[in-house]
């Protein structure tokens, strides 16, 4: 059974637009999603950049739409003056990438490999451990909110279009709370520094454990020297793409150890069991690669 986490959302949906008792013969009208968006309270972020784009006009229209929106906290993750540095064109085209035309709901996104967006581009779904991802960094945690026209589900990151997202390797990881424990990690063993430079403009490329894969590890207990080293493994210097991957046997980390890389028909499998969930996910100063395992010097 495909998973979402409880949040307060549901319960506003289910009271929007409930006809209030009374002697009233002609019941209130069905919000649509930009309304139920404003009166939520979560999404002020999202409905001020709808209003500024005047998407929200868009938005209130006959549709059918489904909107994956992004709430305040996700927002928040964002590096800090990203939206408002982002001209009116920018920043409608980052929006109308959270909508898809027509009503999709949960039963149908999680049969989905991909949904094409307003925008244009399409947005890649994936269901790991029950819980549906989307371009292999955005979680949704609230779906089927309904509205007159249209469907909202909620996401806990906002995404970007491209596969490419505008800030550094650490930035990038802490703008989605898939990658909090990693984040965490970085943070305790004294790199954000290191893994938020240039690299000599070589730039870095990182195998990127999600929070489940720090979970199924289990706590350990490490000195920070181990715990630096943990993470070294992880990363390489200079950018290699999956392209580049799929053709190596190997990859020599900055820990100084390889990490070993087998192709299993379409997947890719690092040290014999740590699977490749997504790839080429391009920031400001190397590449990620979202991967299922911690991997173990």
């Amino acid at each position: 059974m495909i998973k979402f986490w409880k949040h307060s959302l549901l319960a506003v949906a289910l009271v929007v637009g409930t006809v209030a008792c009374g002697d009233s013969k002609k019941p209130a009208p069905e919000p649509n999603i930009v309304e139920v968006a404003r009166a939520a309270g979560d999404f002020t972020v999202l409905v001020g950049a709808l209003e500024a784009t005047g998407l929200d006009e868009t938005l209130s229209g006959e549709g059918p739409f489904t909107v994956f929106a992004p709430t305040d906290n996700a927002f928040a993750l964002l590096p800090e003056g990203l939206v408002g540095s982002l001209s009116t064109a920018e920043l409608t085209g980052l929006l109308a990438y959270h909508v898809v035309a027509g009503a999709v709901d949960a039963a149908t996104v999680v049969t989905l490999t991909e949904a094409t967006s307003v925008e244009g581009r399409p947005i890649f779904i994936q269901v790991e451990n029950g819980t549906v991802v989307l371009d292999g960094r955005v979680q949704v945690i609230v779906t089927d909110i309904q509205a007159s026209n249209g469907i909202i589900h909620v996401v806990d990151a906002v995404m970007v279009p491209g596969n490419a997202f505008p800030s550094t390797i650490v930035g990038t990881l802490a703008a989605s709370p898939r990658f909090a424990a990693l984040v965490g990690a970085v943070e305790a063993g004294e790199l954000v520094e290191a893994l938020s430079s240039d690299n000599g403009g070589l730039g870095f490329t990182l195998f990127a454990p999600t929070n489940d894969a720090f979970e199924a590890l289990g706590p350990v207990e490490l000195t920070l020297e181990q715990l630096q080293a943990v993470l070294l493994y992880h990363a390489a210097s200079g950018e290699v793409p999956a392209e580049v991957i799929v053709t190596l046997s190997s990859v020599e980390t900055l820990e100084g150890s390889d990490v070993s890389i087998e192709v299993e028909g379409n997947a890719v499998i690092l040290n014999g069991s740590a699977r490749v969930e997504w790839v080429d996910l391009q920031t400001t100063n190397g590449i990620i690669h979202v991967i299922s395992e911690v991997l173990i010097p």
